[in-house]
């Protein structure tokens, strides 16, 4: 019998220690509790807006055209000439950045982002054409990412973090503007270099 208590009590003790998964408080440092299971992510959900940036539109489905789509595309534009043949050319450093600046309102400006960015094979059919959002403040083009938050702290650099996601999304910049946009994931992606116009002005 009293072997049976004591058995009783330890196995009591050894609950308390590590702590039930599920509980307040559970550990996650023991193999088999709540660290092990996965559990979905609520950031996983798509973000639409936040302090100082709105998604203004977005098409998950499309995908960047091949390279040899891309370059048939170009070839056949003269306008392109001289900008996207060779490697880390204006058009080829374009067509693989994560990132593009747009001034939200001006029309040569957004045909020359699909031109190069490969954008053209939705703006190109009236159908699957998105919606094109004019504004008075910057946007981003995001390809394969999607923002999640928008820091204008420094006065020089604004960061734009974003997380991978598929498609593209046009990003309405709302707050503060500064003369270069750090596009962040796990690390820096790109740097947008802003127009002196476009920068929001100091107090």
């Amino acid at each position: 019998m009293r072997e049976l208590v004591l058995t009783t009590s330890l196995f009591v003790l050894l609950l308390v220690a590590i702590e039930l998964p599920g509980m307040p408080g559970a550990r996650t440092d023991v193999a088999g509790t709540a660290a092990s299971q996965p559990r979905p992510s609520a950031a996983a959900a798509p973000t639409l807006s936040g302090a100082g940036f709105a998604v203004c539109t977005a098409d998950t489905a499309w995908r960047k055209p091949t390279e040899a789509e891309q370059r048939a595309h170009l070839g056949a534009d003269r306008r392109a000439d001289g900008i996207w043949e060779t490697a880390s050319s204006t058009g080829d450093r374009t067509f693989r950045a994560p990132a593009v600046l747009y001034d939200g309102n001006s029309v040569d400006g957004l045909q020359w982002i699909a031109t190069l960015t490969g954008l053209w094979n939705v703006w190109s059919d009236s159908a699957t054409r998105p919606k094109t959002c004019w504004t008075e403040q910057p946007q981003v083009f995001l390809f394969g990412y999607e923002p999640i938050a928008y820091d204008a702290q420094d006065p020089n650099v604004a960061r734009l973090k974003v997380r991978p996601a598929t498609g593209y999304r046009m990003v309405v910049l709302t707050g503060p503007i500064r003369g270069a946009i750090a596009v962040v994931s796990d690390r820096t992606l790109d740097e947008l270099v802003v127009p002196a116009a476009w920068v929001t002005p100091a107090r």
